[in-house]
This record gives structure tokens, sequence and C-alpha cells, in this order.
């Protein structure tokens, strides 16, 4: 190549400060192929002059912009630039999501206080201590009498069993 020649190509950095915008920014042309650009032997990008003008003439500045589908004003980053399909499907999909999920947390609170009233039943049926901080004695229970066992042998040869002939 010829001094001409180099001279009207220039790197991603370059061009960034040419145009005022960040590296960045020219790097997501270059990747989207919205600025069109080659490779050298080193594989570093080299962005003919006329092509960096081209965009960014046709680059939005990042001031307001009227949405013509609904009638407002769009500022910030977004403006200008118009969501490609995959991105409006990827955000459809992520509301969806969203809304899944805020139905699985409002039946989680729901399953929440009700295990807290069961919990504040319990608690009311347990023994509370005395004023005085001890805990209130167990009534006794009468010892109940032990069933009448017969061996498994016994039970299955009939011993034990009272006939009534």
């Amino acid at each position: 190549m010829d001094q001409r020649t180099t001279s009207q190509l220039v790197t991603p950095r370059e061009a960034a400060k040419i145009v005022g915008c960040g590296r960045s920014s020219i790097m997501r042309a270059l990747g989207t192929r919205n600025l069109p650009a080659t490779r050298d032997n080193r594989n570093a990008w080299l962005i003919r002059r006329e092509d960096l003008d081209r965009w960014s003439e046709a680059r939005p500045l990042g001031g307001p912009v009227p949405d013509l589908d609904t009638d407002r004003i769009i500022t910030g980053p977004e403006a200008g630039q118009r969501p490609d399909h995959e991105a409006v499907m990827r955000l459809a999909a992520a509301e969806a999501r969203a809304d899944t999920l805020a139905v699985q947390v409002a039946d989680l609170r729901q399953e929440r206080d009700r295990l807290l009233a069961l919990v504040e039943r319990l608690a009311d049926k347990q023994p509370q201590p005395e004023a005085d901080g001890t805990w209130p004695q167990e009534p006794a229970q009468e010892p109940r009498p032990a069933p009448r066992r017969l061996g498994f042998l016994r039970w299955l040869l009939g011993h034990g069993r009272t006939s009534a002939t």
C-alpha cells in the first residue's frame, strides 16, 4: 500500500476520536456490519475514512427522536434505534417469565401465611410458663394395663382360645 491509501485507513480507536464516540460504539458497528471495514495481516480492523464518514452521518446523535409507531419521544441511548425481532422475542419471553415468577411468589406468600397461622395455633396449645417462670407440670396419667399377649405359635395353634361349646 502506498502512503495515500494507508492515510485513508484508520483504526477503531482513531475512528472513535474522529467521530467523537467511544471505541465500543465503533466495535459494535463493526460487529453488526453497519460500518464496513477490513482486517490487516495482524488481524486489526482498518476502516476506510469514507465509510467512517458515511456511517457517522447516518448515526443518530443520541438526542430525542420521535417514535412513529407510538407517537412518543425516545431519549437516551435507544434513540433512533429500532429493536430487532430477536430482541423483541427475548423481551416477550422475559416478561412472560417475570409474570410466572410473580404468580409463584404470590403462591409462596400465601403458603407462608398459612403455615404461620398453623404455627401460631400450635404455639397457643403449648403450655406457657407461669408468672414465676416455672413450667407447669403435666398431670399424671394412670398407667394403662398391658395388653394380654399370646405368643405367635400359641395363637397359630389355637391355644389360649376360649371355646364356646
